[in-house]
């Protein structure tokens, strides 16, 4: 049984936003399932059953899909859903990733680095 809010089951949200997050990271960090599982610390096939609605995320990988969609959220706001720019910086080798490109740590499943980066670029510290 869900919850109900606003006549769709918390259940049924959670699933939709799930899909969106692992279509999201598929599409703009052009991550396969095998990928995607690994940086979320589950296997593709478990990440295939999340994009069809089989079954939800456990606490624990629900944190790195909210990880993702925080990526996701300031991907947008630096570059302002200029998805062309996004992706030219995730693979430029930058200094303060000791010359590795940001893609390179997301597929590592290092992603708080990378949102850090972001938001400390946002808010015009030098990085």
């Amino acid at each position: 049984m869900t919850t109900q809010e606003g006549g769709m089951g918390v259940t049924d949200m959670e699933l939709r936003e799930t899909g969106r997050t692992l279509d999201w990271a598929r599409e703009t960090l052009d991550l396969s399932m095998e990928e995607l599982g690994q940086v979320i610390g589950t296997t593709r096939r478990t990440v295939q059953r999340w994009r069809a609605r089989e079954s939800l995320p456990s606490p624990e990988h629900r944190e790195k899909l909210d990880e993702m969609g925080e990526l996701r959220y300031w991907l947008e706001t630096v570059f302002e859903k200029d998805v062309d720019a996004a992706h030219s910086w995730l693979t430029t080798r930058l200094p303060s990733l000791r010359g590795q490109t940001p893609i390179s740590h997301i597929r590592k499943g290092r992603i708080k680095e990378i949102v850090g980066i972001l938001a400390a670029f946002e808010s015009g510290a030098f990085i």
